[in-house]
């Protein structure tokens, strides 16, 4: 798939302001799983600008306005080639072996151990959250993989960090749970077939386990599409029963997590079609495109695999990656500082994604 991307921030201040220092992490990765083949940045005011790759492989661009002024505006225009079909497209490990497999990954690269230790309000136990009607999947009944970290020959077998997966929109046979249409929300994995056995998790492949996680994510909390902001604490979804696609990344990554497998928070940008009325649902309606967060699981045999509980898919190659982290405080869109008297800033963001290339 091939996408052009523009997106237009636009910040006002309530009083002139000086020295402004800002960051910016709105353009695609530019690796295996995605090919970034054109970006163009404009600031107004002119800026002095710089770009580097920070500690997680997001590219962070920089800039500097020394003068007064009351607003800056952005402007990203960027083309991309998504380029990984099949999420299912991996050599399988057994599952008695998948645990073995991510020590040896951990022992091999340690930096992997951010993904999996990492706990924040974002990103807690949820042994501390689960109460009556809420309680997450056993997923402690996972051995933990840190005490054992001997090199397994082979074990880390396709793990390239920052690889997404990608779903092919053509028509094909699709593993249970996958559904090919992003105008669809994919529906829940239901039945005894598909319900993962938590209890024996090395009897289960941990990428179905996740696929009922999924489902149990979606039964016990409501996913509200129009709401980009991530809550300061994963409790207040708990206690609310309602989160953006953000909040929901976080929830899957903690459930990931404390099973014993690496999990990161992605945030990133979604093909157009996901945003259109749902030919199915007369009440549903055309949304603004906005950006959208997703977990990606160290799948063993597969390396990063893309989780999003707010649609219950699967990532594939209509979802382009922009930053990842530990969890949204790691990857923010903007940061900044500034000099000055000013209060108040009234912002404006807008984003549109066209495809310019259907890759089925």
């Amino acid at each position: 798939m091939k996408y052009r991307i523009e997106r237009y921030g636009h910040t006002r201040f309530s009083a002139p302001v000086r020295e402004h220092h800002f960051e910016l992490r709105i353009a695609p990765w530019d690796d295996a799983g995605q090919r970034l083949t054109a970006l163009e940045l404009t600031v107004v005011p002119p800026a002095t600008t710089g770009v580097h790759v920070d500690c997680f492989g997001n590219q962070v661009h920089r800039a500097s306005l020394m003068t007064s002024h009351t607003e800056v505006a952005v402007r990203l225009v960027a083309e991309v080639e998504t380029l990984l079909g099949n999420p299912f497209d991996f050599q399988v490990v057994a599952p008695g072996r998948e645990l073995e497999w991510v020590a040896g990954s951990l022992n091999q690269a340690p930096r992997l151990l951010d993904f999996l230790l990492c706990r924040s309000d974002r990103v807690p136990d949820l042994a501390a959250l689960a109460r009556d009607g809420l309680t997450p999947p056993d997923y402690a009944a996972s051995r933990p993989a840190i005490p054992n970290l001997r090199p397994t020959p082979g074990a880390a077998a396709g793990n390239t960090v920052g690889a997404p997966p990608r779903r092919d929109r053509a028509k094909r046979s699709e593993p249970a749970g996958h559904h090919a249409s992003p105008s669809r929300r994919g529906a829940a994995p239901t039945g005894t077939d598909l319900a993962p056995k938590f209890g024996t998790a090395a009897s289960r492949p941990v990428l179905a386990q996740l696929q009922g996680a999924m489902a149990w994510v979606e039964d016990a909390f409501e996913f509200d599409a129009e709401a980009e902001t991530a809550r300061p604490s994963l409790a207040e979804l708990f206690e609310e029963g309602r989160g953006s696609s953000r909040d929901l990344a976080h929830l899957f990554v903690a459930l990931a997590r404390g099973w014993g497998f690496p999990a990161r928070y992605v945030r990133g940008y979604l093909d157009p079609a996901y945003f259109e009325p749902d030919e199915d649902d007369p009440e549903s309606k055309q949304l603004p495109q906005i950006s959208h967060a997703w977990a990606e699981v160290l799948i063993p045999g597969a390396g990063w695999r893309g989780f999003d509980p707010a649609r219950q898919l699967l990532a594939d190659q209509t979802y382009i990656r922009v930053a990842i982290g530990r969890d949204a405080d790691d990857c923010p869109t903007q940061r900044n500082t500034f000099k000055g008297e000013a209060q108040a800033q009234e912002s404006e963001d807008r984003l549109e994604v066209q495809v310019l290339e259907d890759g089925s």
